[in-house]
């Protein structure tokens, strides 16, 4: 099973938990549109703050002098709903609420069905 990472800002001591956007994995996170969008919208919101992605792995390592563990990985408050709500408000994503995935645990096992935004479809193409 893979590392399951979430986007930490050392700086602010908050972080981008992804887990609802369908990316928690490196190879989710990079080719889940809407995660990757939302990742990359925060970064760019928090320029010049220290943040990294942060997997369950690197419990006992450090990052920007800061050791990681389970009990700060827990106590980080979480801003992904602040940043789909700003992402929306800036054309990036469009939000279609959530599908809920158990009915037993509505609140807790659900998918965010935010989707990037076409805008007027002209978007610039980009070619690598």
């Amino acid at each position: 099973m893979g590392a399951w990472y979430s986007l930490i800002n050392f700086t602010k001591r908050e972080q981008v938990d992804l887990v609802h956007l369908g990316g928690v994995k490196a190879r989710e996170i990079a080719c889940t549109h809407p995660a990757a969008a939302i990742a990359i919208w925060y970064m760019l919101r928090n320029r010049g703050d220290q943040m990294a992605f942060v997997s369950d792995y690197d419990v006992g390592r450090t990052f920007f002098g800061e050791q990681i563990t389970y009990e700060l990985l827990n106590s980080l408050p979480d801003r992904c709903e602040e940043t789909i709500a700003h992402a929306v408000e800036s054309r990036v994503v469009t939000d279609h609420g959530k599908i809920v995935l158990d009915e037993a645990e509505p609140d807790l096992i659900y998918r965010r069905d935010v989707r990037i935004d076409p805008g007027d479809g002209n978007l610039p193409l980009v070619i690598l």
